[in-house]
C-alpha cells in the first residue's frame, strides 16, 4: 500500500509497550473498578479475570494482523485485506474512531472526576481541558508525546503496585481461600456477566497499540510483542487490585465512589489522599493522550488509504503529525466529555469494540484460510485463536444485549 505522507519512525518496544499499558490501564481501573465491584460483587476479580480471556484472544489477532498490516489505519487495513471491499472498511474504521472518541472522553470524564474531588473545578470543565491540552502536545510531536505517555504510564503502575504491595495482606489471604472468587449467589450469573462486560473496557486500548504501526521501528515484530506485553502485565495488576479493593473497602461504598482507588488507598494508608488522587489523574490523563494519538493516527491512515477526504491525510510540515486530524478527534472528544456519563461512554465503547473485536477476528480467520499455504508473517497464531475470539465476543454482546433488554422491560 503507497503511503504518500510520512510520518516519523522513532517508537521502539519499549515505548510501544508502555504507551499501550497505559492506554490500557488507564482505561480501566482507575475509573471503572467501583462500578465492576457493584455489579460482580466478591466475584470482581474474576470478572476482570473473564475479561481478559475475551480480550485476549482478540488481542492475539490483532498481533497477527498488525504484522501483516502494519499500517496506521489498523483494523480498516485487516478488514480491507479480507473482504476486499471499501465500503465494509470505511464502516468498520468509523466504528472504530467513534469508539476511540468515546473512550477518551470516558477517560476525560474519570480525570474530571479526580479533580474536582481535590480541587472542586467542575468536571466537564476538567475533562474538556485535559483534552485540549494533550491534542494540543500531540499535534506538537509523536516522539514527544509517546515520552510523557510513558511516564504517566510508569506513575500509574507504581500507584497500583503500591496499592498491591500495601494490601499483599488481603491477596496472601485470599489466594489460601480463593473459592469466594467464584461465589456468584449475590449477583448471579446475570450480574457477573454484567461485570465481565463492564471489566472489558478495562482492556480497551490494546486495539490502539496497532495505530502506532507508522512511527514504530520494525513495526511487524515490535508491535505485536507490544500488544502481548501490555495485556498480559495488565491483567496481572488487574486482578491483585481488585483483590485488594473488595477485600478493604465495603462493596456499598466501593461501587458509589467517583474516585475508588482514591477511597482503598486511604483506607490501607496513612499517607495523604492527594498522593494516589495524583496518580489516578496521571492514569486517567495517560488514557486520553493515548486516545487522541491512536484516533488522529487511525483518520490519518484512512485517508491515506483513500477511504476518507485527502485533507484528512495533512501532516504538518515540520513537525510531521497528522495536524487535522488531531483537530478533528479533540472536538468530537471534548463535546462528548462535556455532555455524558463516565458509565454510559464506557458502555457504548464496549459494543463498539467487541464489534470490531468480531470483526478482527473473522477478519484473521478469513485471511488465514485463504493465505494457508504463504509464508508466515513475522508474528502467527493458530487459526483456534481467532475462532475463540470471535465467539466470546459474539457470546459477550449477545448476553449484555439481552440484560439491557431485561432492564428496560
Amino acid at each position: 500500500m503507497a503511503r504518500r505522507h510520512k510520518l516519523k519512525r522513532t517508537l521502539g518496544l519499549f515505548l510501544v509497550t508502555i504507551y499501550g499499558l497505559g492506554n490500557i490501564v488507564g482505561a480501566g481501573i482507575y475509573a471503572l473498578i467501583g462500578k465492576v465491584a457493584g455489579e460482580a460483587g466478591s466475584a470482581t476479580p474474576l470478572a476482570f479475570l473473564l475479561a481478559s480471556v475475551v480480550a485476549g484472544f482478540s488481542a492475539l489477532s490483532f498481533a497477527e494482523l498488525s504484522s501483516r498490516n502494519p499500517y496506521s489505519e489498523g483494523v480498516s487495513a485487516y478488514v480491507h485485506n479480507a473482504f476486499r471491499r471499501k465500503p465494509v472498511s470505511i464502516v468498520v474504521g468509523a466504528l472504530m474512531a467513534i469508539a476511540t472518541v468515546v473512550s477518551a472522553a470516558a477517560l476525560a470524564r474519570a480525570f474530571g472526576g479526580y479533580l474536582y474531588q481535590y480541587t472542586g473545578i467542575f468536571v466537564p470543565l476538567g475533562a474538556a481541558l485535559i483534552i485540549i491540552f494533550f491534542g494540543l502536545l500531540s499535534a506538537w510531536g509523536i516522539e514527544e508525546s509517546a515520552k510523557l505517555a510513558a511516564v504517566l504510564t510508569i506513575i500509574e503502575v507504581v500507584g497500583l503496585g503500591i496499592i498491591i504491595w500495601l494490601g499483599r495482606g488481603s491477596i496472601v489471604a485470599s489466594a489460601q481461600t480463593p473459592a469466594h472468587f467464584f461465589d456468584i449467589s449475590g449477583v448471579g450469573v446475570a450480574g457477573v456477566l454484567s461485570a465481565v462486560f463492564l471489566a472489558f473496557y478495562a482492556y480497551i486500548g490494546v486495539e490502539d497499540i496497532v495505530h502506532l504501526s507508522e512511527e514504530t521501528k520494525k513495526p511487524r515484530l515490535t508491535v505485536p510483542l507490544a500488544i502481548v506485553g501490555a495485556v498480559t502485565i495488565a491483567t496481572v495488576l488487574y486482578t491483585l487490585v481488585s483483590i485488594v479493593a473488595i477485600d478493604v473497602v465495603p462493596l456499598a461504598e466501593l461501587s458509589k465512589s467517583a474516585a475508588p482507588l482514591s477511597l482503598v488507598f486511604n483506607t490501607i494508608s496513612s499517607t495523604p489522599g492527594w498522593a494516589i488522587a495524583i496518580i489516578a489523574l496521571a492514569a486517567t490523563a495517560g488514557g486520553v493522550l493515548a486516545h487522541v494519538i491512536s484516533g488522529s493516527r487511525l483518520l490519518f491512515g484512512m485517508a491515506e488509504a483513500g477511504w476518507l477526504h485527502k485533507r484528512l491525510a495533512i501532516v504538518h510540515e515540520t513537525r510531521k503529525t497528522p495536524t487535522v486530524t488531531i483537530a478533528v478527534v479533540v472536538v468530537v472528544s471534548v463535546v462528548l466529555s462535556v455532555f455524558a456519563e463516565v458509565k454510559t461512554l464506557a458502555l457504548a465503547t464496549s459494543y463498539l469494540i467487541l464489534i470490531i473485536f468480531s470483526l478482527v477476528d473473522a477478519s484473521l480467520i478469513i485471511i488465514k484460510l485463504r493465505n494457508k499455504n504463504t509464508k508466515k508473517p513475522n508474528f502467527s497464531v493458530s487459526i483456534i485463536v481467532p475462532i475463540l475470539g470471535l465467539i466470546f465476543s459474539i457470546l459477550l454482546l449477545v448476553v449484555q444485549t439481552n440484560i439491557v433488554f431485561q432492564q428496560i422491560r
